[in-house]
């Protein structure tokens, strides 16, 4: 089978970073992807994944229209069976490209792949509020919507788009997110904690969106219960230099009990190092760290947004957004199990990671996916 995926780019991304994935885990698909604008971070590790890459250098003005005439003929010249598309302005060429191949035998079907929930579009420039609008009046015409959270469908749903959504959640590589002893001891004893001392933490970014003051005002009950608690806070804008997250400690009086860490290159050692990953957010998509937290054996406490449910199943506790003593009473029940039941708590985590997002199952749905789309393509007449 032939997949003709086109991107908006190729740069450091949740998207683009799946589909580095998607290929690598499928080398049965003869996979050509063409990026709209400059290569990107990620085209050698789509090549290396086994894909052919190129990129129209398509520039961000109306004239990027003009461009479709090259994507059309790249469509006709690799006659896919399927074209997937990622994001909304390739979403919208790539499906506008297709239409006018003009396969001699067959019309060639469409997959849009959208992956926002609750976005403000007012943040976002009118070519793409344009798209995002343009898209909801052709979203009964492409053979499937792919999303990869039932979040992203309930928000395009209310944004008017009308086709057939499929959701298929991201895959993590449980391979590199895995439980590590050997990380644990020595983050811990780095950040000056024993071994057994409660420790848990958060990792995202500084934003409105993650909502970090509901969090620490749960930690402050956590802490005025429990004194021996501890937390790290990992991620954009949260390093010890970061004046409104030391600002932020002080006014809840959590200072000298969260250590700041800033963005890390070794995320599943500081995964594996905690008792429980904390998420406090008031609204999100599909999250991921819960799902690599998961797979290190790592317990969560999350609040109801987005897909959080859906990914911690059973395997954790998930409470109302914007309950602060909601979410410290999770914690608490999360960190005072006894050790074997916290263990089982956790490993039960990572076999539901293995189990229903791994890379392998998410490359699963996409395969089941474009045969269905290929068997169905209609002949032309």
């Amino acid at each position: 089978m032939r997949v003709l995926h086109v991107i908006t780019g190729l740069g450091l991304g949740g998207a683009e970073t799946s589909l580095v994935k998607l290929v690598a885990a499928t080398p049965e698909i003869e996979h050509r992807i063409v990026s709209l604008l400059p290569e990107g971070a990620l085209a050698a590790a789509a090549r290396a994944a086994g894909a052919t890459v190129q990129s129209i250098d398509v520039s961000p003005s109306p004239a990027a229209l003009l461009r479709v005439g090259r994507l059309t003929r790249i469509v006709r010249e690799f006659a896919p069976d399927v074209v997937q598309t990622w994001l909304y302005h390739a979403d919208f060429m790539g499906f506008l490209a297709a239409r006018l191949a003009g396969l001699p035998d067959r019309t060639v079907p469409v997959a849009w792949n959208i992956r926002c929930a609750d976005m403000d579009l007012s943040h976002y420039r009118l070519a793409t509020r344009l798209t995002v609008r343009l898209l909801a009046l052709l979203s009964r015409l492409p053979q499937a919507i792919v999303t990869n959270s039932r979040a992203a469908v309930e928000h395009h749903r209310k944004l008017g788009y009308a086709g057939d959504f499929t959701v298929i959640p991201n895959g993590f590589d449980t391979g590199r997110f895995a439980p590590d002893a050997t990380a644990r001891a020595r983050l811990r004893a780095e950040w000056g904690m024993t071994a057994d001392q409660p420790l848990i933490g958060f990792v995202g970014r500084l934003d409105a969106m993650k909502n970090l003051p509901l969090l620490c005002r749960a930690l402050s009950f956590v802490t005025a219960r429990q004194e021996d608690v501890r937390a790290v806070f990992c991620g954009q804008w949260l390093g010890p230099n970061d004046g409104a997250a030391q600002r932020l400690l002080r006014r809840h009086g959590l200072e000298g009990r969260v250590r700041l860490l800033g963005p890390r290159d070794d995320v599943p050692a500081v995964l594996s190092a905690l008792d429980c990953l904390v998420l406090s957010s008031r609204s999100e998509g599909f999250l991921n760290v819960l799902g690599e937290a998961m797979a290190c054996g790592v317990p969560c406490a999350t609040t109801d947004a987005g897909d959080a449910a859906l990914i911690v199943g059973g395997e954790g506790r998930v409470v109302p957004r914007g309950d602060a003593d909601a979410l410290s009473r999770a914690i608490l029940d999360i960190l005072t199990l006894p050790p074997d039941e916290k263990e089982a708590l956790g490993r039960r985590a990572r076999e539901r990671i293995e189990r229903e997002f791994s890379i392998a199952a998410m490359a699963g749905r996409y395969l089941d996916l474009w045969a269905s789309l290929a068997a169905k393509a209609a002949p032309r007449s």
